[in-house]
């Protein structure tokens, strides 16, 4: 025995081990012991009970030949009776088939008698009514005799381990199993319970297949059949079963079987899916969710491992089969129905074929799952993804589950029923250590690959190294920010939503899909901010849609005009569309205080394009705007009223006297093509939108003519025809003569107001209408018919009438003829706009022309001439005010040889007496001065517009035309009431009215200019070279004069203010500085201390060439005054270039002094022939007030403080420098005066004594 007991020490290394394996084993055999004893105790107390009562029906193993014996109450009873009964794993009673042999032949009813209620009798067993197997009797005392047996076998079998333990300690030569065999148990001797039933090890804890499916859920893995029973020898023996799954089924079958096909099918889509799960999952970017990895999602990873290893008994299963089934022992044919036929062609077949297809699946089913979960971002995406993949791997139970309830027909019903706890081997518990261990290995293999892998992938999502080779385009240092923001199907942008870094990993590709430019490294949470609602000015850019629409609306993004190139008014053109897309940025930093966003809110700011050279009115037309980025002019109302292809001298314009319409008259509308006849043009000003709104135009059947006159509210117009019509009134008479139209005020479209006013047997070439006027309330009108023929003798014609009660015009007064050629009304007629009381028109033509004036006699309807003729050489129309009693004529203005001019004459009891002629700037032969002349209703206003006359005939190549106004003040000389009004000069803007503005603009200006009846507007009509259209255009009177300011410069600087050049341009040069905290509490002023240090007034040239007078104006203070005049001249101001030009000097030994360049050396305080070399000096340390008035040609003469110099010299300047220099001229050292310079006036015209003096008494007022 000794041998044996050395197996036993081999088995158990040591007394602790053999302890320590088998203490838990007899704990629980002991527990099971009780437990049974429990059960038998119980079942023998309820035995009677139990007679009569029924068994459950299910499926379990039958075992035959237990004999019964029955007991009933009723003495006839069947006799040799037996029963088959089938023993479930728990150990119960499943099913019973009672067999009944009775002699006497019982039938049905005699078994109802006995207690057998509804059974029938059929074929020697017993059945119910629907022909299933009668169960319902169940026999206690079976039961309780078989738990008796089996607590008898449990004691025995722990007694033996318990000897066994005892004699391996004594190392007694005791009798032990053979090696190998760990447990020897005696056999069952109960006769009654066959010692083949299968029974579980723990009684209580009882498992089978098919209950185990009805207790989970169905897409869990059921877990083989593994029983354990006492062997014939008494040895402990394990019998193992085969799953019940399609691959089973395949076992069982033979091949191209229904069960078998069907089994194929199940592994294809198993294989297939699994196949185009696992495709998709290569195929994705598995970095998406690589950087999503924290601890709740790692240990959930690692849970999802364990979890999947546990139910993927796919693979260790078909290892263990394999196994068990391939020794020599196995029963492996008489399993499959292939007894006879053992061979390895059919283990191969059979056997090994459909646990290879098994293990694949389940193979494939783990590499899927662990490729999901390692790829899972979230919790819930790991679970649910785990779910899914969990029926691909359940598919094989549940197709076997679907066969096995009928619902894949009858056949494989029956087929599925058969493979039900199919026993593949029985082998002890000492032969299975060794397949055992091999599953256990393969097991750990596994798990250890499992594991290990997803450790090394999950330390390189944690270090960064798959994102760095994944995107190495990304700088690493974004992988904390790419940690938190890949994934999370949100774009972050920034430095993420690049190529680099797969536009976030594919979180920005949307995004970018609507805001392609949208990326930036400051354009951050992208997602969140652009397109919520919410105007960011981080995202107001045109690469991000102007924050998606929040800042500047999609309507405005997409019209066309929107950064086309060209800054457009309105909402285009505010800060939240970045100012038109940066077309407007040249305006915003050129006139930063525009106020874009307000304007744009405001009617008349749409439709206008700023800066594009053509003004377009509205909002933008203010000083702040730069009067529309400089397409406007300054003090321009409304937009240009441009006529494209129309002559400038073909174009005739009116405004009405109220400044609310413009009616402009053309004979031809293109004169490039003469079959479009003429029309009239009509707008009325919409102060709402600041713009001219057009009205419905007039065309006279279509022969419109320049001649136009309207009433005083532009709501009455009368035309006349057009002189280009050479058709006699025979043949056209709906074209000669004169029609009026009155707009309604209904539907404002244009009705004729009376009859075609015609003069009797007149022919079109007596040019009738040539030359008409309308009173002020468009009732009365005049017209004249200069080559009217009257005795065969050109005199001329002229007629007033009257609108009558019935609208036709009625003749007023008798006819106005002329004698022999004086063509009365040829070069103009008017009517006094108040009544019409009176006419003044031509008599004569050209260098003959004279004014006349008739007054209407109310009592004998005579027109009497109340004044002499005036002579009115190569006129141009006059104007008149609205009583009649004041009347401007222009003369000359048309000739070449001969300057213009403008006679002003009023009304007395003798007539007409001249009050003031006017000349022009620099008046001179064809200076067309006084081309186009206009009155305000009162006469106080005069606007005198001039062109030169060599543009008139050719004005193709001419760019010319200057406006001036006069003003009457009553305070002046009766010689000179009338006194020119300043311009309004504004630094680095035209002003229309200005002369040297022309070369700027290229245009003409000044064929027609019309005031307003209250002198607050101004009309001005010209031609635009650039864009070839006639224009006119309408100015405030006071924003491009200054009529409140008589005696304004054309240019100043005042450096005492905060910003000197505001409104005339100053250039510092040198190192010329204005310096705070200037003597005599002057805040600040210019300091002039070294050479080099000067300023400029650019663009200010006071040459007698452009001003043939002028003055200037300086306030200094003089530091000090060297005592060596020769070393240091006292030049400050003026535009010296080496010829004595027009300056002002403060201390100069060659002029004795004080003085003033005239273009020679000369002195202003002694005669320069008979000097008495006296010299005269400023005093320093006080506040200068010092003025040249130079007059070319004619005396000139200097001031200081008021004083004026006993010397008045001829000037005789010459061209100096085209700009004005203060401190120090230009190219000229040691030519300054230690000084400080408050500020500068630039006159263009000859300042009088008075002026001075005023000058001079505001300077005292201004100083502290």
């Amino acid at each position: 025995m000794k041998p044996a007991a050395k197996n036993v020490n081999d088995y158990y290394d040591s007394e602790d081990a053999r302890e320590q394996e088998e203490q838990p084993l007899i704990q629980q055999l002991q527990e099971e012991i009780r437990t049974l004893k429990s059960k038998v105790h119980r079942l023998e107390a309820q035995q009677e009970d139990y007679a009569d009562t029924a068994a459950n029906s299910l499926a379990a193993k039958e075992y035959q030949g237990l004999s019964i014996s029955f007991a009933s109450d009723d003495s006839a009873k069947p006799s040799n009776c037996s029963l088959s009964t089938s023993i479930g794993h728990d150990g119960k009673l499943n099913k019973a088939q009672i067999k009944i042999d009775d002699d006497d032949d019982n039938d049905l009813s005699v078994l109802s008698s006995k207690g057998w209620k509804g059974c029938v009798t059929l074929r020697g067993k017993m059945y119910d009514e629907e022909e299933e197997t009668f169960l319902e009797e169940r026999l206690q005392e079976i039961e309780t005799k078989m738990q008796a047996t089996l607590l008898q076998s449990l004691e025995d079998r722990l007694s033996n381990r318990i000897n066994l333990r005892r004699d391996s300690n004594s190392e007694s030569d005791s009798s032990v199993a053979a090696p190998g065999s760990r447990i020897a148990e005696p056999a069952n001797t109960n006769e009654n319970v066959n010692v083949n039933a299968n029974v579980n090890v723990n009684a209580n804890a009882s498992f089978s297949g098919s209950r185990m499916r009805h207790s989970f859920m169905p897409m869990l893995r059921n877990i083989h059949g593994i029983t354990t029973t006492c062997g014939p020898d008494g040895s402990e023996e394990v019998k193992f079963f085969l799953d019940e799954d399609t691959f089973t089924m395949m076992i069982l079958s033979k091949p191209w079987s229904k069960d078998w096909v069907l089994a194929m099918i199940t592994f294809s889509i198993q294989i297939s899916m699994g196949l185009l799960i696992l495709f998709d999952q290569l195929q994705s970017d598995s970095v998406t969710y690589a950087f999503s990895v924290n601890i709740p999602l790692i240990s959930g990873q690692f849970l999802a491992i364990i979890l999947c290893l546990s139910m993927q008994t796919d693979i260790m299963t078909p290892v263990e089969v394999v196994i068990l089934l391939g020794k020599k022992s196995s029963n492996w044919a008489v399993m499959i129905g292939e007894d006879g036929s053992r061979s390895t062609a059919l283990w191969i077949k059979r056997i090994l074929f459909p646990n290879v297809m098994k293990m694949i699946e389940g193979i494939l089913v783990l590499v899927v799952s662990f490729l999901l979960i390692l790829q899972s971002s979230d919790i819930i995406e790991l679970l649910k993804d785990f779910t899914a993949l969990m029926v691909v791997s359940e598919a094989d139970n549940i197709i076997f589950h679907l066969a096995d309830r009928g619902f894949l027909g009858q056949d494989l019903q029956e087929r599925a029923h058969a493979c039900r706890d199919i026993e593949a081997v029985s082998f002890s518990v000492t032969g299975k250590t060794k397949g055992f261990c091999i599953r256990s290995s393969f097991l750990f293999c596994i798990i250890c690959i499992m594991i290990s892998s997803w450790m090394y992938i999950v330390t390189g999502q944690i270090n960064g190294d798959y994102f760095e080779d994944s995107f190495p385009g990304c700088d690493k240092d974004y992988f904390i920010t790419s940690k938190e923001r890949f994934g999370d199907e949100k774009c972050y942008g920034g430095h993420l939503n690049t190529i680099g870094c797969g536009f976030e990993g594919g979180d920005c590709i949307n995004f970018n899909l609507a805001y392609p430019l949208c990326k930036g490294e400051n354009l951050i949470d992208v997602e969140e901010n652009v397109g919520n609602g919410m105007c960011d000015d981080t995202f107001n850019i045109y690469q991000c849609d102007f924050d998606g629409g929040d800042c500047c609306p999609y309507k405005i993004q997409r019209d066309a005009s929107f950064g086309d190139g060209q800054c457009d008014g309105g909402e285009m053109s505010t800060r939240l569309c970045l100012y038109d897309n940066g077309d407007c940025n040249t305006l915003v930093s050129d006139f930063p205080e525009c106020p874009l966003d307000t304007l744009a809110n405001m009617s008349g700011s749409d439709g206008i394009i700023i800066g594009d050279g053509v003004c377009d009115g509205g909002r933008y037309g203010i000083e702040s705007c730069g009067f529309e980025g400089k397409d406007c002019n300054i003090g321009q109302i409304g937009q240009d009223l441009s006529h494209d292809n129309v002559p400038p001298f073909l174009l005739k314009s009116r405004i009405s006297k109220d400044g609310s319409r413009v009616v402009a008259g053309m004979y031809l509308a293109n004169e490039k093509d003469t079959s479009l006849k003429g029309l009239v043009k009509n707008y009325s000003y919409n102060s709402t939108t600041e713009k001219w709104v057009q009205l419905k135009d007039i065309f006279n059947n279509g022969s419109a003519s320049t001649t136009i006159a309207i009433n005083y509210n532009g709501t009455v117009v009368a035309v006349g025809p057009s002189y280009n019509q050479k058709t006699d009134m025979s043949t056209r008479p709906d074209v000669i003569g004169v029609q009026v139209y009155r707009l309604s005020t209904v539907d404002n479209q244009w009705a004729k107001l009376g009859q075609r006013v015609i003069i009797e047997h007149d022919i079109v070439p007596n040019l009738p209408g040539y030359n008409i006027d309308i009173t002020a309330d468009g009732t009365r009108l005049a017209l004249a018919s200069p080559k009217f023929y009257f005795q065969q003798e050109e005199r001329g014609l002229i007629k007033v009438f009257d609108l009558g009660p019935s609208l036709q015009w009625q003749q007023v007064g008798r006819d106005i003829g002329g004698d022999i050629h004086e063509s009365l009304g040829y070069h103009y007629l008017h009517l006094n706009s108040l009544d019409g009381s009176r006419v003044f028109f031509s008599s004569g033509i050209d260098g003959d022309s004279k004014l006349r004036v008739l007054e209407l006699n109310e009592t004998t309807s005579e027109w009497g001439l109340i004044s002499d003729d005036i002579l009115n050489p190569f006129p141009r129309p006059p104007t008149i005010n609205s009583a009649g009693t004041r009347v401007a004529i222009s003369s000359n203005s048309i000739s070449a040889s001969s300057p213009g001019k403008v006679q002003i004459f009023d009304f007395n009891q003798k007539g007409l007496i001249l009050r003031q002629t006017l000349f022009g700037k620099r008046s001179s032969n064809g200076d067309g001065f006084g081309y186009s002349i206009s009155f305000s209703s009162t006469g106080n206003l005069l606007a005198v517009g001039s062109i030169n006359t060599d543009c008139i005939e050719d004005y193709s190549t001419c760019v010319t035309g200057s406006v001036r106004l006069y003003r009457c003040e009553p305070t002046n000389p009766p010689t000179r009431q009338f006194s020119i009004v300043p311009l309004m000069l504004i630094n680095g803007f035209q002003n229309i009215a200005e002369e040297s503005d022309r070369t700027n603009d290229g245009s003409t200006i000044g064929m027609d200019v019309a005031i307003s009846g209250d002198g607050s507007r101004l009309s001005i009509s010209g031609y635009d070279f650039t864009n070839k259209q006639s224009f006119i255009k309408v100015y405030w009177v006071d924003e491009i004069f200054n009529p409140k300011c008589l005696y304004c410069p054309v240019s100043e600087v005042d450096f005492s203010v905060l910003e000197p050049g505001k409104r005339f341009k100053v250039e510092l040069l040198g190192n010329a500085t204005v310096k705070e905290n200037a003597p005599g509490g002057v805040p600040r002023a210019l300091r002039i201390e070294s050479n080099g240090q000067r300023a400029k007034l650019p663009g200010i040239d006071i040459s007698p060439s452009s001003m043939e007078d002028c003055t200037l104006i300086i306030t200094i203070y003089l530091e000090s005054i060297p005592h060596n005049l020769e070393e240091l001249k006292g030049w400050v101001v003026g535009n010296e270039n080496g010829g004595y030009d027009r300056s002002i000097i403060m201390h100069d030994a060659t002029l004795t002094g004080m003085g003033i360049g005239l273009g020679y050396k000369t002195s202003v305080w002694e005669d320069y022939e008979f000097r008495s070399n006296k010299t005269v000096l400023p005093t320093a340390g006080q506040w200068l007030h010092a003025v040249a008035v130079f007059r070319q040609e004619s005396g000139s003469n200097f001031y200081l403080d008021g004083g004026k110099a006993p010397i008045a010299p001829k000037a005789m300047n010459g061209p100096g420098t085209p700009d004005v220099y203060i401190g120090q001229p230009m190219n000229y050292t040691n030519h300054y005066s230690d000084c400080w310079i408050k500020d500068v006036k630039v006159f263009d015209r000859a300042l009088l004594d008075d002026e001075v003096q005023r000058f001079y008494a505001a300077f005292r007022d201004e100083l502290p």
